[in-house]
């Protein structure tokens, strides 16, 4: 290759670089959509200024119900109460020993203490009554009920005994 003939075939490679590089090819340019325009929006008034957030809702979790004891159970995993409703033949002894509930039958005097306003008597309980159940409690309440329990002494049915308003009274 002569001496021009390699001078033209740099020109060419560099003229067609510097096309490709800049651009310039044969194809126009894109046109570039608009951007959409803003519509004005009114200043807020003060009301809508100063108004509240709106409080986020709160999701309802649905308790959960199975069957214990004689009676029916309903809670929602994970919180610290439930509510049991008396089943035929129920006693709270045998509600506090279920698994469910606190697995020992001494504790019976939780359930009475946090129900004593619809329990008259903790040895007669009727079916459809429906029982706060309390799952946190302290060591110190929940020895107080077994303690109660363990040495309440004789009782009769339809009569409240001594023992049981002494403990609901110190406890």
């Amino acid at each position: 290759m002569s001496q021009p003939e390699r001078l033209l075939h740099v020109g060419a490679l560099v003229l067609g670089t510097a096309l490709v590089a800049s651009g310039c090819a044969s194809q126009p340019k894109a046109e570039q959509p608009a951007e959409p325009e803003q519509e004005e929006q009114p200043e807020p008034t003060v009301q809508e200024r100063e108004a509240p957030e709106p409080e986020p809702q709160a999701t309802a979790v649905e308790p959960e119900e199975k069957r214990v004891a004689n009676g029916m159970l309903r809670a929602v995993p994970g919180e610290d109460q439930g509510t049991y409703t008396v089943g035929q033949g129920d006693t709270l002894w045998d509600i506090a020993a279920a698994e469910a509930i606190y697995g020992d039958a001494f504790a019976w005097p939780l359930i009475y203490k946090h129900n004593s306003d619809k329990i008259e008597d903790a040895d007669l309980i009727y079916p459809d009554q429906e029982f706060l159940i309390q799952w946190e409690v302290g060591s110190t309440a929940y020895d107080a009920a077994v303690r109660h329990a363990k040495t309440r002494g004789s009782w009769s049915l339809g009569r409240t005994e001594r023992s049981d308003l002494e403990y609901l009274e110190a406890n």
